[in-house]
């Protein structure tokens, strides 16, 4: 009797054909970190400094930080002195640069002058830098631990959202979707194997970045550009500080502050801020006061618009209104073109201490609590801390600094 045969669905020989395929695949992945060995880890996307060479040059026992060569880069012993707690800070140029003032003046000395003041000494190695953001602070800090830090102090945020915007980071969540298939090609031996024989400097060729061309005005952010950077700041942060606890290393993070008084949204916002705000004289006072019933009216219309927002924020703020606050903090939420790190972005900071086991100096926090909204005095620009603000709050890491360190 003639047997039938079987017949399959085509569903069915679709599933078979992918099967096997992902099989030839796994196949010759092995066989390729077989004989080749695992690939290395994926290159960083977007740091500036290029990550085949080497961040830090030491010579005869000395440690050069070459990618602050254009900042009078930091040099130090190799070898930390015994008895004398090495501590680490690393940061964009809120940490070193930004204020254009004396190293000496900037956080890490503050803290270090602070302590000594309680007759504590520390060696603070200011290793920021600016332009920095989390993806550069996660290779230098693993380069960092090297050098045998007790502690290390971060201080980010600003930048991962700044840069999100200005590179375009994440252009979309296509562009997105896009980096990350990159990342996880890079993990495949056999891709690395293919693309070099393909086109040797496939490698070396640009990072996926959309620059602004010049004059290109108020480039917006999504929340989906916002969110990816969040949780790009809070994946780094929490790998710092995992890979500094295999050292027996401390870290400490600190959220970001700006100031939200002197610096109004940067983005487009809305056409009818125009009509009662006059843009040539916003930065040195705030709109009239008769203006306010005008505000408020247009606020209806506009509840999230970020200009009006910040505008009534000052004017409040003026009066002593404790409303002041909750307008800033939304103007600043709501920014078309955020420059400065905003709840997302400390959120992310907050999330990465507590996931990361690492202790958290939360700055935003602590000055709401004590003033509302971050004093203008602490700030030369949007975000650059005065001499003021560099005492002030590097005092207040000196407290964390002094605990974290269980000194006396």
């Amino acid at each position: 009797m003639p047997t039938t045969p079987i017949r399959r669905s085509r569903p069915l020989r679709a599933l078979l054909g992918l099967a096997t395929a992902a099989l030839l695949l796994l196949a010759v992945e092995g066989l390729a970190r077989a004989g080749m060995g695992s690939p290395p880890d994926p290159p960083g996307l977007w740091q500036r400094w290029d990550s085949q060479r080497p961040s830090f040059e030491q010579v005869e026992g000395t440690v050069v930080a070459r990618y602050q060569d254009r900042s009078e880069p930091v040099s130090f012993a190799a070898q930390a002195i015994p008895g004398l707690p090495r501590v680490v800070f690393l940061g964009g140029s809120s940490m070193h640069g930004g204020s254009r003032i004396a190293t000496d003046l900037e956080l890490p000395a503050a803290a270090a002058r602070t302590l000594a003041e309680r007759g504590v000494a520390i060696e603070a190695l200011n290793l920021g830098n600016p332009g920095l953001d989390s993806h550069d602070i996660r290779q230098l800090a693993l380069e960092a631990l090297s050098f045998g830090p007790e502690l290390l102090v971060i201080y980010t945020g600003h930048n991962d959202l700044g840069n999100t915007l200005q590179e375009q980071r994440y252009g979309s969540f296509g562009g997105a979707v896009q980096v990350r298939l990159r990342l996880l090609l890079w993990r495949s031996r056999a891709y690395l194997l293919l693309r070099d024989l393909v086109s040797p400097r496939a490698g070396e060729s640009g990072d996926g970045r959309r620059r602004p061309q010049p004059g290109e005005p108020d480039l917006p952010i999504s929340d989906g550009q916002r969110l990816l950077a969040a949780e790009a700041l809070q994946r780094n942060l929490v790998a710092i500080t995992q890979q500094a606890a295999k050292r027996g290393v401390q870290t400490v993070l600190v959220t970001p502050i700006s100031n939200w008084l002197m610096c109004r949204p940067i983005g487009r916002g809305c056409p009818e801020a125009r009509a009662i705000i006059d843009l040539e004289t916003y930065g040195s006072r705030p709109v009239p006061h008769d203006q306010l019933p005008a505000l408020e009216r247009a606020l209806q219309a506009h509840p999230d618009c970020a200009e009006l927002l910040h505008a009534r924020g000052r004017l409040r703020s003026n009066d002593g209104d404790p409303r002041a606050a909750d307008d800033l903090r939304r103007a600043l939420a709501t920014d078309p073109s955020p420059m400065r790190a905003d709840a997302t972005m400390t959120d992310a900071v907050r999330a990465a201490a507590r996931e990361g086991g690492a202790t958290l100096l939360d700055l935003e926090a602590l000055t709401l609590e004590s003033y509302s909204v971050p004093p203008q005095a602490w700030f030369v620009d949007c975000l650059h801390f005065s001499p003021e603000g560099h005492g002030t709050v590097g005092a207040m890491i000196a407290d964390t600094v002094q605990a974290g360190l269980a000194l006396p």
